[in-house]
C-alpha cells in the first residue's frame, strides 16, 4: 500500500459500512438494491466511474450492507488481484467456489449446494479449461467431436449446480446472490474483455446479480484494443451489461474535508496566525474549480501537506507571511492541472497573459485570512497578489502596489457619474485595490525570494513527489 493509501483509505466494517461516509453513498446503496432485490433472470450492473472516483469504497460499502442487515447473501472478486493468470474465467471460478464454500454466509443453509458446486468445478476444471480457451483435440474427427460434447456438458453441469445455489439462496432470502467484481478497469485488456465474455457464458443464470466497478471508456478503449479501432465498443458492451449506474461526483468540497481531517495540516501551520480552516477552502475551491477526481484530490492534499512542511523547514516560521499559507493548494491545482500556466508564472514568459487566464479564479467566498501583521485580509486578495507577485518579478512588487495605491486614491475621489457604476461595486473596487496593494507592501518587506519563491520552490518539490 502506497502512503497516499495509508493516508487516505477508507475502513468499511461490516457493523456500520457507512460510519464515516462523507459522500453521500448511503441513499445511492439502498436505492440500488432496492431496485436489484427483486430483479427477474440475471442481471448485470456497472457502476461506472474515472480512476480515482472512489468505485472500490462504493462497492465494498454496499457489499457489506448487504451482508450486516441480511438483505442478501454477498460475494467480491478482485480482478487486479488474479491479472496475472491466463484465464480470467478459470480464476473466476476457483476464487467463487472457494469463497462460497468457506463463507459464514454459506456454512448452514446453503453448505451442500455450495460444497457440491466446488466439487463439480474441481472435477470439470480440465474440460472447462479446454472450453474457455477454446482448446481442441487435433487428431481425428471423432476425438474432435468428443471433446467439444465433453466441454458442452461440463459447461452445462456447472451451470446446473450453479442455478441450484442459487435458486436456494433466493429462495431463503427472497433476494438473489450478489456477485461483486472490482478493480476490472486496472486489468490488461484481455484479462478485463474475456471476464466479461466468460462471466456472461457461465454465470448467466437465474438467481444472480453482477455488480461490475468499472472505468467505461478505459473498458470501450481495452475493447476496441483488442478488436480493432472501428469496433462498436459501446454496442459490444450491451451484450454483458444491462444497466449502466454513474458514480456522482461529490461536490462542495465534502472530500476535501475528510482528507483534511486525516492530514497533518493543522500541525504544519502551528506557531503561524494562518487559520487551518482557510487552507482547507482553498483546497476545495480549486479542486472544484477543476473538477478534480477523488485520487486527484488525495494527492493535492498530500502536496499541500508536504509543500507546508518545506516552506516551514526551510524559512522558519517567522520568516514567511502567514498569509500566503493558504495560496498552497492554489498553486498546486494549478501545476496539476493546468502545468503550462504554472511554468510560465515560474520562467516569467508571458505571464501577464498567463496571469489574466487564471486570475478569474481568484474569488472565493472563505473567510479572511488571518495575517501575521493582525489585519485580516481576503483570500481571493491573497491569490491575486501572489499571481502579480509572480508576474512581476523580484524588484518590482513595491512599484506595482503603488500603481494600486494611486488608482485607489483616483477611484476614492470620484463621484458616482464618473464612475459609473453602483456604489457597492465602487466600494468593492476600493477594497480590492487597497487589500492587494497592501498584501504586496508585505511581500516587498519579506523579500520576493523569501516569499514567493520559497512558495513556488516549496510547491514545485511536492509537485514532483509521486504518491501513488
Amino acid at each position: 500500500m502506497s502512503l497516499l493509501e495509508k493516508r487516505t483509505s477508507v475502513q468499511v466494517s461490516l457493523d456500520d459500512p457507512f460510519d464515516g461516509d462523507k459522500l453521500g453513498r448511503k441513499k445511492p446503496v439502498q436505492r440500488l438494491t432496492h431496485l436489484l432485490k427483486d430483479v427477474d433472470g440475471p442481471f448485470v450492473l456497472s457502476v461506472n466511474g474515472g480512476w480515482g472516483t472512489g468505485k472500490t469504497t462504493f462497492i465494498d460499502m454496499w457489499e457489506k450492507y448487504l451482508r450486516g442487515e441480511g438483505i442478501a447473501r454477498s460475494l467480491t472478486f478482485n480482478a487486479w488481484d488474479n491479472d496475472f493468470v491466463e484465464d480470467p474465467g478459470i480464476a473466476f471460478i476457483d476464487e467463487i467456489t472457494e469463497a462460497l464454500s468457506e463463507s459464514e454466509q454459506f456454512d448452514r443453509s446453503f453448505e451442500n449446494a455450495a460444497q457440491q458446486l466446488k466439487r463439480t468445478f474441481e472435477k470439470l476444471a480440465p474440460v472447462l479449461v479446454e472450453a474457455l480457451t477454446g482448446g481442441l483435440v487435433r487428431e481425428g474427427t471423432e476425438k474432435v467431436v468428443k471433446a467439444f460434447k465433453d466441454q458442452k456438458d461440463a459447461i452445462k453441469e456447472f451451470r446446473e449446480e450453479l442455478e441450484e445455489l442459487s435458486t436456494e439462496v433466493l429462495e431463503e432470502t427472497g433476494a438473489p446472490l450478489f456477485l461483486f467484481v472490482d478493480e476490472l478497469d486496472r486489468c490488461r485488456p484481455d484479462f478485463a474483455v474475456q471476464l466479461l465474455e466468460r462471466v456472461k457464458h457461465l454465470f448467466d443464470v437465474e438467481g444472480i446479480v453482477f455488480v461490475l466497478a468499472v472505468d467505461f471508456e478505459q473498458l470501450q478503449s481495452s475493447i476496441r484494443s483488442l478488436y480493432g479501432a472501428d469496433m462498436d465498443a459501446n454496442g459490444y458492451l450491451r451484450r454483458f451489461i444491462d444497466l449502466r449506474y454513474r458514480l456522482p461526483r461529490p461536490k462542495d468540497g465534502k472530500y476535501i474535508s475528510l482528507l483534511f481531517s486525516t492530514s497533518a495540516i493543522t500541525e504544519e501551520l502551528q506557531g503561524t496566525m494562518t487559520r487551518p480552516g482557510s487552507v482547507k477552502e482553498t483546497a476545495a475551491c480549486s479542486a472544484d474549480h477543476y473538477g478534480l477526481s477523488l485520487r486527484a484530490k488525495q494527492q493535492l492534499m498530500l502536496r499541500v501537506e508536504l509543500a507546508l512542511r518545506q516552506i516551514k523547514a526551510g524559512q522558519g516560521l517567522r520568516n514567511i507571511p502567514d498569509f500566503l499559507h493558504p495560496s498552497v493548494p492554489f498553486l498546486i491545482s494549478l501545476r496539476m492541472e493546468r502545468n503550462e500556466y504554472f511554468e510560465a508564472l515560474r520562467s516569467d514568459d508571458e505571464a501577464g497573459e498567463t496571469r489574466s487566464k487564471v486570475e478569474h479564479f481568484k474569488h472565493t467566498d472563505t473567510n479572511p485570512v488571518v495575517r501575521g501583521a493582525g489585519r485580516e485580509v481576503r483570500l481571493d486578495h491573497v491569490l491575486e497578489a501572489v499571481l502579480i507577485g509572480l508576474d512581476v518579478g523580484p524588484g518590482r512588487i513595491k512599484a506595482r502596489a503603488a500603481e494600486m495605491r494611486n488608482k485607489l486614491e483616483d477611484t476614492s475621489n470620484m463621484s458616482a457619474q464618473e464612475w459609473g457604476g453602483s456604489s457597492s461595486e465602487k466600494t468593492k473596487s476600493e477594497d480590492r485595490l487597497e487589500g492587494v496593494s497592501a498584501i504586496l507592501n508585505e511581500i516587498e518587506s519579506f523579500g520576493w525570494h523569501q516569499t514567493i519563491g520559497h512558495v513556488i520552490d516549496s510547491v514545485e518539490l511536492a509537485g514532483q513527489i509521486d504518491a501513488g
